[in-house]
């Protein structure tokens, strides 16, 4: 009998910790992890052995372009490095606006940002999407092997802007 007892938890306990032998491997990797303090990482989207790293930039100084406690966003651009260092990699960054540059009479960049929140961010390995709260913007970035891609979705009846920076 108590054998009996023991091959049925040994049974059961088998089908609890079979239920995640489907699970993707993808769905293992926390994007975030690293992005705070000095981590010095950044949620881009990339592929194995690509030309580029596209990702949220939310600081322009510090060695990292990405740090996880900011909740502004100064643009997206193509060229990053993971890790610490020098920030001079942002070579080609874009911020989608609407209209409040010119409602505010601002110059870009000075004080020209976007807010988000991390409820709205996802990341994935070669997918970022984030949406931006003050102009209701989302912007999807994706890699290949040689280039990336931007899409943003405005919303409708809105002027639709898009600021190319020079980056850092």
């Amino acid at each position: 009998m108590k054998g009996f007892f023991l091959l049925q938890i040994m049974i059961l306990g088998s089908f609890c910790f079979c239920q995640n032998a489907n699970r993707e491997p993808i769905s293992y990797i926390k994007g975030f992890t690293g992005t705070g303090g000095h981590g010095g990482i950044l949620p881009a989207a990339s592929a194995p052995f690509g030309m580029g790293q596209l990702g949220p930039d939310t600081r322009f100084t510090g060695g990292t372009t990405y740090l996880y406690s900011n909740s502004l966003v100064y643009g997206f651009s193509h060229l990053h490095k993971s890790g610490g260092g020098c920030t001079t990699f942002t070579d080609i960054l874009f911020l989608p606006i609407t209209d409040f540059l010119t409602a505010n009479n601002l110059q870009y960049p000075n004080n020209v940002s976007a807010r988000f929140s991390h409820d709205h961010e996802f990341f994935e390995p070669g997918y970022y999407k984030i949406k931006l709260l003050n102009t209701n913007i989302d912007a999807e970035l994706t890699e290949t092997e040689r280039c990336g891609m931007h899409s943003y979705t405005y919303p409708k009846g809105r002027v639709q802007q898009l600021i190319r920076g020079k980056g850092e």
